[in-house]
């Protein structure tokens, strides 16, 4: 009985190997390519959410540059239509949670508020703003300029601004970042993805989860990011609040941020195996 088991095991042993080195060879070869594939999807998705966030931050630019070319074309404009102008493109829009127009020494001359902080507005006015970079930015490129984020005087929430010059002055739209993280939970919804926008600095500015964003926590220490920040696209596992991703990181070149899009490395390994 023990030589017909010994046999039995060697005949086993010699059907089996064949199949698990074909096995091994195929999982072999074909794992190079899945991971390639996903690599590939990860970085499609990526270029597509930042193309959409491109688009999203064009939005109050166009709104800005509306306001800009109805100021400059009247040359005689008082303070008091400007005023008027500002208040109406804030109730118009809702682009921003502010409006104004900052003078050639960095001090605010005019502004443009919702109806229900209007009653505070000579509180804000020649406020000198010397301090403000993407303020000095704008006026030095001569064209539109980001800030990093901060927390606005005017909402008290954490916000962005765009600076946008008008001869020697410099007109500010205010939004807080609240609307970015709106935005990035669609694209959440859509896709199932962990999506992550970063400002100059690597502070998270969007985030599916708006607390995390107003905590502005920097990740510029991530690989992934800090490649996207110098321009560079990159696709590679990284761990985040102890979860491992793989993701794929682009830089949005116009505003000096990062697009980051994410997906647990479980749930990734679970498509691959379902492949």
């Amino acid at each position: 009985r023990s030589l017909y088991r010994s046999i039995f095991t060697k005949v086993a042993i010699l059907a089996v190997t064949p199949i698990v080195t074909i096995a091994m060879l195929v999982y072999g070869l074909l794992i190079p390519e899945i991971n390639q594939r996903v690599n590939e999807e990860n970085q499609a998705l990526t270029r597509a959410i930042q193309v959409q966030v491109e688009l999203f931050l064009k939005a109050p630019q166009l709104v800005l540059n509306g306001i800009g070319a109805e100021i400059q074309s009247l040359p005689d404009i008082s303070y008091q239509d400007i005023r008027r102008i500002l208040d109406a493109q804030i109730e118009k829009n809702r682009a921003f949670d502010s409006l104004y127009l900052v003078d050639n020494s960095d001090h605010i001359q005019e502004m443009g508020l919702p109806v229900q902080r209007r009653a505070y507005r000579d509180d804000y006015l020649g406020l000198a703003l010397t301090k403000s970079r993407f303020i000095s930015e704008a006026r030095r490129r001569q064209s539109p300029y980001w800030s990093n984020t901060f927390l606005s005087m005017v909402s008290g929430k954490t916000s962005l601004a765009l600076a946008l010059p008008i001869h020697n002055k410099v007109l500010v739209g205010e939004f807080s970042i609240e609307q970015l993280s709106r935005f990035i939970q669609q694209i959440k919804a859509e896709n199932s993805l962990l999506v992550i926008i970063t400002d100059q600095l690597g502070q998270i500015i969007a985030h599916p989860e708006p607390g995390i964003a107003a905590r502005q926590r920097n990740i510029s220490n991530l690989p992934i990011v800090k490649a996207a920040l110098a321009e560079r696209a990159l696709t590679q596992e990284f761990k985040l609040a102890n979860i491992e991703y793989i993701g794929s990181s682009l830089p949005i070149p116009e505003m000096g941020w990062s697009v980051l899009a994410a997906r647990p490395l479980d749930l990734a390994l679970r498509d691959i195996q379902a492949i």
